[in-house]
């Protein structure tokens, strides 16, 4: 009879090969190598070379599903290595039996070839390899894989099997001549023998809920590395399945899927997670700072508040909001804890810039904390600088008196008699001498020589140190009315304007349309021209119905109303126009 073939390699790279072969396969489902013995490659073992012919070592292994055994390997080593290849009696696959009896036969391997430092692999019963090993077995169940020596090994050098270096108790038995099966620990033997067994364990696969809402039939591990939830093996897709409790803005709650939830701008809350009354309400940190209770996300935003999340209740959340202080520091803290400006529940010290802030003096004299410089501007104000306080800053300006000048505060100055406080944004010239400078008025006029306040009582621009020829006041321009106010010309300059008869200028950027007099006459398009371009709203205003204002403008024959009793009139306003 031909030896059967075996598969060699040395023991680093056969156990290498033989972990790769638990890679799932399309064919069949994984291989899972099933082993009683801790030896890893490089590890320590023992040669256990006491054997005679006739003898056998086995395991007692259990399978870790309902699978196929389709191999046996046996480790193989002699003393020094090298030894010829060495055939021996056979590998029997049994039942499980009495320990350290095996059961009946399953599968019968004869003859098989062995090779010195391998752990040697063999997955046919015959020598021609064309029956492969094929036992069914089940989940759990416990089955035994014995080798019979046929060879007498050396005692000193081998080659035998091995052993790893812990023997455990119903694990491993030994067919002794003359004596039958025995527990190899009670023969002194020191560790599990590296026999074992390779079982072919199918692909598990079951209903997997994907996070967009569809079922397919995959395995654990593929629907966990796709985030998916994972119903258990051999579950099916049926309708409905991937549905659970999906919390929608309004509070209200309904089964959907992931996708069909987050599609409706809703929380999906898990697969198969039922509605159940509060789910979809929580707490709301309200602008004032304090919380309410159950509401839904809408009711919060309603009232400016910050929703804490399906769930939370308001003695578990924390209403904390950015507190910015002058200096420009930050702290996320509650509304009582905060002593600067606090930004709202909303807000946090991340995205919130807080600026830093100072002392204002305003126009009256009068000081405020912590403000702006933006804000100390728009007041008219004038800004201390970041981080002053108008206790260190009092607010001192040019106070005007006799000729003379001194900077002083609005009270110190109102102490001496015939004096003029000038405000906080204007200080004392060299010599003393007062602020002054051009004023350009209203009109446009200019007075050299006036102090901030006697420019600020005439209603103008002041330019400290300039001269009226520097300040080049401009002349402003407004809405000219005459014709006992019929008529009215825009952007017309106050010189330019009385020189009209019966004119009243209505003040710098007045405009025809707001001003007490109306365009001039036929001037539909309100551009200050009596023109072609207001024909057409002429017309329109003719054939429709007229506002009062276009009454006003077309009702040339003065029976206030718009009618053909006007067109001549119109026409000869077109006609005539300057």
């Amino acid at each position: 009879m031909l030896p059967l073939r075996s598969k060699p390699g040395w023991i680093c790279g056969a156990l290498a090969a033989l972990l790769a072969i638990a890679a799932p396969r399309a064919a069949r489902g994984v291989e899972v190598v099933v082993q009683n013995d801790s030896l890893l490659p490089g590890g320590s073992g023992n040669i256990q070379a006491g054997f005679d012919p006739g003898e056998s070592a086995a395991v007692w292994l259990t399978s870790p599903c309902d699978g196929t055994i389709v191999a046996v390997q046996v480790f193989w080593r002699s003393l020094f290595g090298g030894a010829a290849p060495s055939l021996e009696d056979n590998i029997i696959i049994h039942n499980a039996g009495t320990f350290p009896v095996p059961g009946a036969v399953l599968a019968f391997l004869e003859g098989p070839l062995l090779i010195d430092g391998v752990l040697n692999e063999f997955r046919y019963l015959d020598e021609n390899n064309t029956v492969p090993i094929n036992v069914p077995v089940a989940r759990n169940q416990v089955f035994v894989v014995a080798f019979t020596f046929y060879n007498d090994p050396s005692p000193l050098f081998g080659p035998s099997v091995v052993t790893d270096m812990g023997c455990q108790n119903g694990k491993n038995s030994i067919f002794a001549n003359g004596i039958g099966w025995v527990n190899s620990c009670a023969l002194g033997v020191t560790g599990d023998f590296v026999i074992r067994a390779v079982v072919d364990c199918p692909v598990q696969q079951g209903a997997c809920c994907l996070p967009n809402g569809n079922c397919e039939l995959r395995t654990e591990g593929e629907c966990i590395a796709a985030n998916g939830f994972y119903w258990g093996n051999g579950t099916s897709c049926t309708p409905g399945i991937c549905n659970g409790a999906c919390c929608l803005p309004d509070g209200t709650c309904s089964q959907a899927s992931q996708s069909q939830c987050a599609a409706n701008g809703g929380s999906f809350k898990g697969v198969s997670v039922a509605c159940t009354a509060g789910l979809c309400q929580g707490a709301c940190c309200l602008p004032g700072g304090g919380c309410s209770n159950s509401q839904s996300p809408n009711e919060c935003a309603a009232a400016g508040g910050a929703y804490k999340g399906d769930g939370t209740n308001c003695g578990s959340v924390s209403c904390t909001g950015a507190c910015c202080y002058p200096n420009g520091s930050c702290q996320n803290q509650t509304l009582a804890q905060c002593n600067g400006t606090w930004n709202g529940p909303n807000s946090n010290c991340g995205t919130t810039n807080c600026p830093v802030r100072g002392a204002c003096c305003l126009p009256d004299g009068s000081c405020l904390d912590n403000q702006l410089a933006s804000e100390c501007a728009a007041m008219g104000g004038v800004y201390k600088g970041d981080n002053t306080t108008c206790a260190s800053n009092p607010c001192v300006g040019a106070c005007c008196f006799g000729g003379s000048c001194l900077n002083l505060t609005k009270t110190d100055c109102q102490q001496i008699t015939g004096s003029t406080w000038q405000g906080p944004a204007y200080q004392c010239g060299a010599g003393n001498t007062c602020p002054t400078g051009a004023c350009c008025t209203p009109l446009g006029d200019c007075v050299a020589n006036a102090t901030p306040v006697a420019c600020q009582q005439l209603g103008g621009a002041f330019h400290l140190g300039q001269t009226c020829a520097a300040a080049n006041c401009p002349i402003p321009v407004g809405a000219c009315c005459f014709n006992n106010g019929t008529s009215c010309i825009a952007n017309l300059q106050p010189q330019q304007c009385q020189l009209i008869p019966g004119s009243s200028w209505n003040g710098p950027d007045s405009q025809c349309a707001s001003t007490c007099c109306p365009p001039p006459k036929g001037d539909f398009n309100a551009d200050s021209r009596v023109d072609g371009l207001d024909i057409r709203p002429f017309v329109n205003a003719l054939l429709g119905t007229p506002t009062p204002a276009e009454i006003c403008r077309g009702d040339f024959n003065l029976d206030a109303a718009l009618g053909s009793g006007d067109v001549p009139g119109m026409v000869n306003a077109l006609l005539t126009w300057p």
